[in-house]
């Protein structure tokens, strides 16, 4: 197992959350060993006091401003990221930490570690609104019908990379909101890196940023990803 990793977290006004995420993230990683992490907040233009917050519990923190989208913000943290591994996760940590070690034991064989809530052992124990799961899946299926992508769950916010591999296709992306994931899963077999997708316990989380308004710009992003990659 790898025992050096950074943790990059967007974040955008979680004052009353992030400085428990990043305790956790840190106590986590202690637990298990990592003798050499870096826990990189990238603020995202926060109005409240979410990069001061996480700075006091000991994170490395990058602040946007203004506000220009988790996929930009993502971006920064893999870019300034320094050690041998990389994960994104939510600050609300959806996906519990623990998944980082089944994650783990992929690695060196794969490239890309992405969780998913749409494999038939995955295990959502908080559901979303049944419009937005509704729409989720006809998201994923259009997709991967349109990049011919055989992955169950673009969008879930929890991914691990090899940094190397990672700076490579995060140097490259353009999408700058929700839709980014996509654009990085396309790069990452256009690079013909090997992906693979594992289930995950998932808890909806009532204050996700993701909205239904934001539909319709995820859509325009994806088919800006297709003109831009029409492989």
């Amino acid at each position: 197992m790898q025992k050096e990793i950074s943790i990059v977290l967007p974040a955008y006004n979680e004052a009353k959350k992030i400085g428990n995420t990043v305790k956790a993230i840190r106590d986590f990683l202690r637990e298990e060993d990592f003798k050499n992490y870096e826990i990189i907040l990238v603020d995202d233009g926060s109005k409240d006091n979410t990069a001061k917050i996480a700075r006091k519990q000991g994170a490395k923190v990058i602040v946007n401003k203004p506000n220009r989208g988790k996929g930009f913000s993502v971006r920064r943290g893999i870019l300034a990221a320094s050690k041998e591994l990389v994960l994104f996760t939510d600050a609300d940590l959806s996906t519990p930490l623990e998944f980082l070690k089944e994650m783990l034991k992929f690695i060196p064989e794969y490239d890309v570690i992405i969780a998913s809530r749409n494999l038939p052992a995955s295990s959502i124990k908080i559901e979303q609104p049944a419009s937005r799961k509704a729409l989720g899946k006809i998201f994923a299926k259009f997709v991967s019908l349109l990049f011919m992508m055989d992955i169950k769950d673009t969008q879930c916010g929890f991914k691990l990379f090899k940094t190397e591999k990672a700076k490579k296709i995060f140097s490259k992306i353009t999408t700058e909101r929700w839709a980014f994931d996509v654009e990085v899963l396309v790069l990452a077999k256009k690079y013909h890196y090997k992906i693979k997708e594992i289930p995950v316990d998932w808890y909806n989380s009532i204050d996700s940023r993701l909205k239904l308004k934001n539909t319709l710009g995820m859509l325009a992003d994806i088919l800006k990803i297709k003109l831009k990659y029409p492989f």
